[in-house]
């Protein structure tokens, strides 16, 4: 796939990602395995204001 797929936990770690993903973080997985997404993408230790994925947790579903 040329998008960026990943698989994140609970927490936002990610577990699993492919070649696009490696490619675009220019890393390999196993650099990128165990790091959050917010981490890499925004280079934040939370996620940012307004995460669709903060806010589907918080609520179960993303409605507020």
């Amino acid at each position: 796939a040329k998008d960026l797929i990943m698989m994140l936990d609970v927490d936002f770690k990610i577990s699993l990602a492919n070649l696009a993903t490696e490619r675009f973080l220019d890393r390999p997985i196993k650099e990128i395995a165990g790091k959050t997404c917010y981490e890499l993408f925004h280079g934040t230790d939370r996620p940012p204001e307004g995460c669709p994925l903060e806010k589907m947790r918080n609520t179960k579903n993303g409605d507020e």
